[in-house]
């Protein structure tokens, strides 16, 4: 499945309108540029991102990624695994 841009944005002058079966992407990202005083050492030069895929239906959408670890706490466990 290919998830990052596909298909246009537009058709002609007007703003695609989505569509059942159309699955778009969603991303949050926090990226740390490095030293900062108030922060550990080794939080320096990281990012984290928290990525989903919606499926628009018919009436409404589905969050494909639910069930995912979101919290700190969950994405160490499953770090872990």
């Amino acid at each position: 499945m290919d998830v990052h841009d596909v298909g246009d944005y537009k058709v002609g002058d007007e703003w695609r309108v989505l569509e059942p079966r159309h699955v778009p992407h969603r991303r949050a990202r926090h990226l740390h540029p490095g030293r900062h005083a108030r922060v550990p050492r080794r939080w320096w030069n990281i990012g984290v991102r928290i990525e989903d895929d919606v499926a628009v239906t018919a009436d409404g959408c589905e969050l494909l990624t639910d069930g995912l670890p979101r919290t700190p706490a969950e994405v160490e466990r499953a770090m872990g695994a």
